[in-house]
């Protein structure tokens, strides 16, 4: 049995027209412009300028 899900954090934004596969995990407060391949991994990173 297989099973198909996707996973997506807390303040995430995701413009139209994207496609998330399955399996894929977003990180809270990502913004996804792009297509996410399957099993992807996305996480939102944030760096202070100083």
């Amino acid at each position: 049995m297989t099973v198909n899900y996707i996973k997506i954090g807390g303040n995430v934004i995701i413009l139209p027209n994207v496609h998330i596969g399955t399996d894929a995990v977003i990180g809270a407060g990502s913004i996804i412009i792009h297509d996410i391949p399957a099993g992807e991994n996305i996480l939102y990173v944030y760096e202070e300028k100083q």
